[in-house]
């Protein structure tokens, strides 16, 4: 989904998160210490309810920052 693109989309009910890249491919964030990082360095957080946000972004693995 466009829309999601370079912002990390979190489930709210479940507390996972993702990072959608400029390809608007996804990428599990692994950890707190990840989140917090991508955080800082200026991705948006899109709370979603809906878990269809997420299961219909292509997965490409895990998020890393450093």
């Amino acid at each position: 989904m466009n829309t999601f693109k370079n912002k990390i989309l979190r489930h709210e009910p479940d507390g996972d998160a993702h990072l959608v890249d400029a390809n608007g491919v996804r990428h599990w964030i692994p950890d707190g210490g990840v989140y917090e990082c991508l955080v800082a360095r200026g991705h948006a957080v899109v709370d979603t309810r809906w878990r269809q946000y997420i299961d219909d972004t292509p997965e490409g693995g895990w998020a890393a920052c450093s």
